[in-house]
């Protein structure tokens, strides 16, 4: 048997609408662990988000993986330890908390332990909510200085309109330093430069001493484009943007909430 790896995104992916999971994917996934293949979940979550996700999959450990904050730190769920990080330039996490605090924009940032928020208002109590992490609040910038924080997250619910031209506005910040995208209308998100959901499947398979040939990857949102290009195989949700569709070597006929993920694994895993 040729092993794979099969790295799904999580949200309107693995997971529906409501933030379960199908018993039919569940299921698939259950199967493809039994017959010795490799999973990670690839996700903009931190290492702690993701664990939750994994919990309710009910997989045991083997095998299993997290490449969490957009690839910036892959977690080996087996070992109990990360086997990769990479963290932003500490002054461009602290201009772009800044910038957004000036405008009353909420931002905020990660270490590995916990998010770390300016402040608790509707928007952080709604993310926290979704995410139920632990959060620690930024009393000074200078603190962060000596951090390793994988990625800036900018939200705005009520009016995801004004941050297209937020992340113009932000260019000179990022610039030759970052990397800025939409992981969803309502999240502008910023990571190091170079480091993306691709690079993390990339790394992934090089610490598994495998051929990239052999990694199946799916995904929704325009922050999969690069895990799905980097993919041997690049699968899209029925539900996915446009832009991942025309990036996709395959385009499932379910959607997130009917078990898109299911279909994948049993026609590219499960029956090969």
């Amino acid at each position: 048997m040729n092993k794979k790896l099969f790295c799904t995104d999580l949200d309107d992916t693995l997971l529906c609408a409501d933030k379960s999971v199908t018993a039919e994917n569940i299921d698939a996934l259950h199967e493809l662990q039994e017959k010795g293949h490799y999973f990670a979940i690839v996700s903009g979550r931190s290492i702690a988000g993701s664990k939750m996700i994994f919990q309710t999959l009910g997989l045991n450990k083997k095998n299993c993986f997290l490449v969490s904050f957009q690839g910036n730190v892959i977690f080996d769920l087996e070992k109990d330890e990360i086997v990769s990080r990479h963290g932003m330039d500490p002054e461009v996490v602290i201009r772009l908390l800044s910038e957004c605090k000036k405008r009353g924009i909420y931002a905020q940032t990660y270490t590995t332990e916990s998010v770390m928020i300016q402040e608790m208002n509707d928007t952080a109590r709604k993310i926290l909510g979704v995410t139920r992490e632990a959060y620690t609040m930024i009393d000074d910038y200078d603190s962060l200085r000596d951090k390793i924080m994988p990625k800036v997250l900018i939200i705005s619910y009520e009016h995801p309109e004004i941050l297209p031209p937020l992340q113009k506005e932000f260019k000179s910040i990022e610039e030759g330093k970052a990397n800025s995208f939409f992981s969803c209308p309502q999240y502008l998100e910023y990571v190091g430069i170079g480091m993306d959901k691709g690079v993390g499947l990339n790394n992934l398979a090089k610490y598994l001493n495998m051929d990239i040939k052999d990694t199946i990857a799916v995904g929704d949102e325009r922050n999969d484009l690069s895990m799905i290009k980097a993919a041997g195989l690049g699968c899209a949700m029925k539900n996915a943007h446009p832009d991942v569709k025309e990036v996709a070597d395959y385009i499932t006929t379910k959607d997130m909430n009917h078990s898109g993920v299911a279909e994948v694994v049993d026609k590219f895993v499960l029956r090969n």
